[in-house]
């Protein structure tokens, strides 16, 4: 089954203008631009800002290793960094609750 025309020139679009998707994600999403978030990139040595280490995760259809997600507060939407895909995973899964996350260390630190 076909896709439809115009779903063949979306498509046709964004494999030949990732740039342009990646600026308009950016900015609509976390309304920062590219060159903002390479300064980001820049200031935290090309790694992420919890675990201090580069990107691993392989994206699912071009196998090209992701960039460091726009980590961003869910309530103010102010931007806070760039964290690798697990970190950012795993601030969402405690619900960027600092109480959680101090729970957390706690149990890591402190096993019974």
């Amino acid at each position: 089954c076909a896709l439809p025309i115009y779903l063949q020139a979306a498509a046709k679009y964004r494999h030949e203008n990732p740039e342009k998707l990646s600026e308009y994600r950016l900015k609509t999403r976390y309304n920062i631009t590219s060159e903002k978030y390479t300064e980001m990139l820049i200031s935290q040595g090309g790694v992420c800002a919890i675990c201090e280490q580069k990107e691993t995760v392989q994206h699912n259809t071009s196998n090209r290793v992701q960039k460091l997600a726009v980590d961003h507060c869910h309530v103010t939407g102010k931007v806070r960094g760039l964290l690798c895909q697990d970190c950012n995973r795993g601030i969402a899964k405690f619900h960027d609750d600092t109480k959680i996350l101090e729970n957390a260390i706690k149990y890591l630190t402190h096993p019974s």
